[in-house]
């Protein structure tokens, strides 16, 4: 950071970045040149005297409304069973809905033994797309699926990125 600007872009949201980049960054280091992008890049923080949103691409209410309703209902059309989770299945980012199959603070070990085929997210992907054709159905890490609006991957944070920052 004192040589030159960095961004940093996941699916992850504004709180896991705090936690797991910038709480861990020297006192010394210039913030101000730090770019942090949340949901793949459809959100934007920087810092000035704090941490501060410069954009955030959020869904509006109705598309929020039918996510979290396939969200319910999706699950159970392709058989998945109810099963113990740790911490929200279902993570509203704002600019980005998740789906946990084990919860956002499951396990390492219960993750990586939940779909280690991909068979559980690749199906509940098909059924989300048929619910949502109009949006993004993306598998996500080791048991989740995140749904964007179409065209939101991290070539569009880097060109948002660009926009921004000149």
């Amino acid at each position: 950071l004192d040589l030159v600007g960095v961004a940093v872009i996941s699916g992850g949201d504004w709180p896991q970045f705090e936690a797991q980049v910038v709480s861990r960054l020297p006192i010394r280091a210039d913030l101000r040149q730090l770019f942090i992008m949340p949901t793949t890049g459809t959100k934007l923080y920087r810092f000035t005297d704090v941490w501060k949103p410069v954009y955030a691409d959020v869904f509006d209410p109705d598309e929020r409304r039918r996510i979290l309703q396939a969200f319910e209902l999706a699950p159970r059309e392709v058989g998945l069973p109810d099963e113990r989770t740790w911490g929200e299945r279902i993570e509203d980012r704002g600019s980005q809905i998740t789906f946990s199959g084990l919860g956002q603070e499951a396990p390492l070990d219960a993750k990586k033994a939940w779909d280690p085929d991909f068979a559980k997210r690749k199906a509940l992907q098909a059924a989300l797309r048929s619910r949502l054709p109009e949006l993004s159905v993306n598998v996500g890490g080791s048991t989740s699926i995140d749904i964007t609006r179409q065209g939101i991957d991290k070539a569009y944070g880097m060109r948002r990125l660009s926009e921004e920052s000149g």
